[in-house]
């Protein structure tokens, strides 16, 4: 709009500047000669006309081109007159003479401006016309003047206008149209992107939900093997009972914690082994106690010497076994209530998201049904553009959260494995050392190894 209306001011201009530069004056001359008389009109009609010879009228003729010709010189004249630009020079005093007395017309005063060699009466005048509707009554006398019909050029000018604004509002349309749609476009995108993150989250609590119940399957069955309540009392029937379920086990940590009670209940057999050989050769000493007197006192502080060593290796034994294990046990639940409390957040987390994406898409609906125009059009989509920059913030934070939380649970897993592979090795080299231990002591009571069950 604003280009068509500066468009027609500068035309307004120059045809005023071509308009004030033609004089007041016409081409065509006032009054004409008369070749005919008129006379003859109050006489009678046998009266005969005026005879005029030839050379008078070509010479009339004559007169009259000279006539016109002298008229379009002036005309010529006046008009370089009017178009010449006049140069006026003024001393200093003279221009601020001059803005006082301008100042006094503006503030109603009438006073007389010196132009050149001319004078002119300036007054304020009262009727306020804006310069544009003056510059348009100028252009409409004008065309008016030359025989056009306003109106009709008052309407091609309108629908020049009208076409020019229909064409602009139309390429903002499209323009926001286009807009729109690469908004949705990425919307549909962010969506399927939530959407694909909320699967791989489901299908990742269900493994670890797998998981925990099947840590919890093998703490239960490492709990049933400690607590020996179903095991029968008799070493021999306990240790077919644990070969049986040894042979039945499938994980290497169920195999590994099944053979470790075995060699602790061959061992348990080995001393029992060793205390009833103690107790025969303690009979037989008794039997020959009469004759070495002297051999039994030596065998009795070597046999009270022994008792109190594997008494207080097996209580040793026992008590760090016992300790180590539920040591290693209540680290190990401690970390599963850790994970299981970081997935109830997980699920709360994501339930809220899945909240917040229902409800934006509700206000979108709302929104689009409400549009009535380009500029609502317009409003929405700054909405709209800047609610999509929100959760692309989010969404950029969240991705960041899951990418903490799953190196979170990959560093936990590790822990886990390292805590059984601790466990294993400190069960391991304990069962080495306790067995080379015993058969050192054994060796130096100066008992048979073979005897024990030792091989």
């Amino acid at each position: 709009m604003e280009e068509v209306a500066d468009q027609i001011d500068r035309l307004n201009f120059a045809l005023q500047q071509m308009m004030e530069g033609i004089p007041d004056t016409s081409i065509e001359r006032q009054a004409r000669m008369s070749l005919i008389t008129t006379n003859w009109l109050d006489k009678d009609s046998d009266d005969s006309s005026l005879d005029i010879p030839d050379e008078f009228e070509k010479k009339v003729e004559m007169l009259a081109i000279q006539l016109d010709r002298t008229a379009m010189i002036v005309e010529d004249f006046l008009s370089d007159k009017y178009r010449s630009v006049k140069k006026i020079v003024y001393s200093k005093s003279e221009l601020l003479q001059l803005v006082q007395n301008i100042k006094g017309v503006l503030n109603g005063k009438k006073c007389i401006l010196q132009i050149g060699g001319e004078s002119f009466e300036a007054m304020l005048s009262n009727a306020d016309v804006p310069y544009d509707f003056r510059e348009t009554t100028f252009i409409e006398n004008s065309i008016m003047d030359c025989g056009h019909d306003i109106m009709k050029i008052r309407r091609e000018i309108a629908l020049d206008v009208e076409i020019k604004l229909q064409a602009k509002k139309n390429r903002t349309i499209e323009q926001a149209k286009a807009n729109l749609e690469f908004q949705l476009e990425e919307l549909d995108k962010l969506k399927q992107s939530y959407l694909d993150k909320l699967k791989s989250l489901v299908v990742f609590n269900q493994e670890l939900e797998k998981r925990e119940k099947h840590l919890a399957a093998r703490e239960g069955l490492s709990r049933k093997h400690i607590e020996n309540e179903d095991m029968p009392e008799d070493p021999q029937e306990r240790l077919k009972v644990l070969e049986s379920l040894l042979e039945k086990a499938q994980e290497e940590e169920e195999i590994s914690k099944i053979s470790q009670q075995i060699d602790q209940l061959k061992s348990k057999i080995s001393i029992l082994r060793a205390e009833k050989v103690i107790s025969e050769t303690k009979q037989t000493s008794n039997m020959f106690s009469k004759i070495v007197k002297a051999m039994e006192k030596e065998v009795s502080n070597d046999e009270k010497q022994r008792k109190k060593l594997l008494e207080k290796y097996m209580k040793k034994q026992n008590t760090e076994s016992f300790d180590s294990e539920k040591i290693n046990q209540l680290s190990l639940k401690k970390l599963e209530e850790n994970f299981r409390v970081y997935m109830e957040k997980a699920r709360n987390r994501i339930k809220k998201k899945e909240a917040e994406v229902l409800e934006k898409e509700k206000n979108i609906e709302e929104n689009w049904m409400k549009v009535t125009g380009c500029k609502e059009l317009i409003e929405l989509m700054r909405s709209n553009i800047e609610k999509l920059n929100i959760l692309k913030e989010e969404n950029e934070k969240e991705r960041e959260m899951l990418e903490r939380e799953k190196l979170n649970i990959v560093n936990m897993n590790e822990k886990i494995a390292k805590v059984w592979a601790g466990i294993e090795n400190y069960k391991k080299c304990r069962k080495a050392e306790d067995e080379q231990s015993i058969k050192d002591e054994i060796s130096n009571l100066g008992i048979n190894q073979k005897d024990l069950g030792f091989n």
